[in-house]
């Protein structure tokens, strides 16, 4: 598990939320609740952070997370 950022430091509306599949760095894992390696959701960079808004029903908060732990991003491109 890692460090997270507190979740009121977060920028609801500044930047692009972007499509993407997110691949967490081995031994990391985005909830313990939630055991996977990576996760579906939008994301935004912002310094060195990620923020993440993972794809659940009913939507859930924003987590963000110290990217040195996210291994790769996928961007979803819809055409």
């Amino acid at each position: 598990m890692f460090e997270r950022k507190p979740s009121s430091d977060v920028p609801q509306d500044q930047g692009e939320w972007i499509q993407a599949e997110v691949f967490f760095r081995e031994g990391q894992k985005l909830d313990e609740r939630f055991p996977q390696l990576r996760a579906s959701g939008e994301v935004r960079f912002q310094g060195g952070w990620l923020h993440f808004r993972p794809i659940q029903e009913p939507p859930t908060k924003v987590v963000t997370l110290p990217a040195e732990v996210v291994k790769r991003v996928e961007w979803t491109i819809h055409g």
